[in-house]
């Protein structure tokens, strides 16, 4: 498998495919372990659903390590990205791109903190990335991944 890695359906809610920050690939049904994988991992992409009001997309999202911003060396476009404790939490809330923000909300500039229903969660847009960030390859939505309890 290449660099550029997409998100299959292999009939699970989330298929996580894990890239190590030493570029080691695992794929997995197995959602729990995915937050049990060393800590240099950055992301795991999911196959998500998006929905407003009536209309749902597929889409592939990214569940991201509290790392990954700062590794990326981005900043959103609009808003924040995510707070310390929605790691710890497992809060409801999620990060777009700029190409999905554009398309599917017309870059609408009063998105941060209105919600969307993803895979039937309620989540609270907080932030929307740069335009031209595209990494993982494919991602349009982010999430915090939970740390895993020590």
């Amino acid at each position: 498998m290449g660099r550029d890695v997409m998100a299959t359906r292999l009939g699970c809610p989330l298929v996580p495919l894990l890239v190590m920050l030493l570029g080691g690939i695992a794929s997995s049904c197995d959602r729990s372990r995915a937050y049990r994988e060393p800590p240099d991992t950055l992301f795991s992409l999911a196959a998500v659903e998006l929905k407003t009001g009536t209309t749902s997309d597929a889409l592939n999202g990214a569940l991201v390590s509290q790392k990954f911003f700062a590794t990326a060396q981005v900043t959103p476009f609009l808003g924040r990205t995510f707070l310390d404790d929605e790691y710890q939490s497992g809060a409801a809330v999620v990060m777009l791109s700029h190409e999905l923000w554009s398309r599917r909300f017309r870059s609408a500039p009063d998105i941060i903190g209105t919600n969307v229903i993803l895979n039937g969660r309620p989540m609270t847009i907080v932030g929307i990335l740069p335009p031209g960030f595209a990494f993982p390859t494919g991602a349009s939505v982010f999430l915090p991944v939970v740390k895993p309890v020590s």
